[in-house]
């Protein structure tokens, strides 16, 4: 694609701009793969330029090669959680779970007591169950939305969880989250 070809397409219809924020002569350089997909089905009635169509094909064309590395990207994090969570899972046969010792190792990582409020935010985030328990699935995934893969990251996402305390919809979904965390195993009611 020349600079002439995509000052014609910002002419004839600047909504592309919107899709692909780019001057004229950066259009191409900017992704050599993707551009001249768009660009070709740009022009493809005599009446005009089809947006949709450069638009779709633009992001098909994306989606057939980022999924890749986002999911490599995405197994080396669990592949990191998982160490993680080896390293502080009971090895006296607590099963899947971070037990009480592992809770209290975790906290001692993160330099953080394991009363403070923070710990109950966390929690809630990895979906905890019951109280000193961490499950497998549940550090797996509530790491991972937090986008959290090394303990140096989640000791930085602790002053996100307690600015969420501020949040009231956020304090009322976490203060509703103890009653079914603080029960004992069996219990019916606090």
């Amino acid at each position: 694609m020349n600079e002439r070809t995509a000052t014609q397409l910002l002419q004839k219809n600047s909504k592309f701009i919107v899709l692909y924020p780019f001057t004229p002569t950066r259009l191409y350089d900017a992704d050599r793969t993707l551009a001249p997909t768009a660009v070709t089905a740009l022009p493809s009635s005599p009446k005009g330029w089809n947006l949709d169509r450069a638009a779709d094909a633009y992001f098909q064309e994306a989606g057939s090669t980022a999924p890749a590395a986002a999911s490599k990207e995405k197994e080396a994090m669990v592949a990191r959680l998982v160490a993680l969570f080896e390293r502080f899972r009971e090895a006296d046969g607590g099963g899947d779970v971070i037990g009480v010792d592992g809770t209290e190792a975790l906290c001692e990582a993160l330099d953080v007591a394991p009363d403070d409020i923070v710990v109950l935010v966390l929690a809630w985030h990895l979906g905890c169950v019951r109280m000193c328990e961490f499950g497998r699935q549940g550090w797996i995934d509530g790491w991972s939305k937090l986008g959290c893969d090394t303990l140096e990251k989640m000791k930085d996402s602790l002053s996100v969880m307690r600015a969420e305390l501020d949040d009231p919809a956020k304090f009322r979904e976490v203060y509703q989250f103890t009653f079914g965390f603080g029960k004992q195993q069996g219990q019916k009611s606090m």
